[in-house]
C-alpha cells in the first residue's frame, strides 16, 4: 500500500502541478527576492508582509511550504 504522500508527490509530478511555497517576511525586498528565486524553478510563490496575513492566506490557501 502507498503512502499518502507517495501518491500526492505521484499526482503532483505526473500532471506537472508547480508545488506552492508561502513566504512571510515583513521586508519587501526579501520577499521579492524569495519569489524571484522560487519562481524561477517553477514553485508558485504566495507572498505574506506579517504573521496575520500569512496566516489568513494559509487558512485559504493551504500552500505545501511555509
Amino acid at each position: 500500500m502507498k503512502h499518502k504522500g507517495d501518491i500526492t508527490r505521484h499526482l503532483r509530478t505526473s500532471a506537472r502541478v508547480p508545488y506552492t511555497i508561502l513566504v512571510a517576511d515583513d521586508d519587501p525586498m526579501i520577499r521579492f527576492l524569495a519569489n524571484q528565486t522560487l519562481s524561477d524553478k517553477s514553485f508558485k510563490v504566495l507572498q505574506a508582509a506579517d504573521g496575520r496575513e500569512a496566516l489568513e492566506i494559509f487558512e485559504a490557501k493551504i500552500p505545501d511550504l511555509i
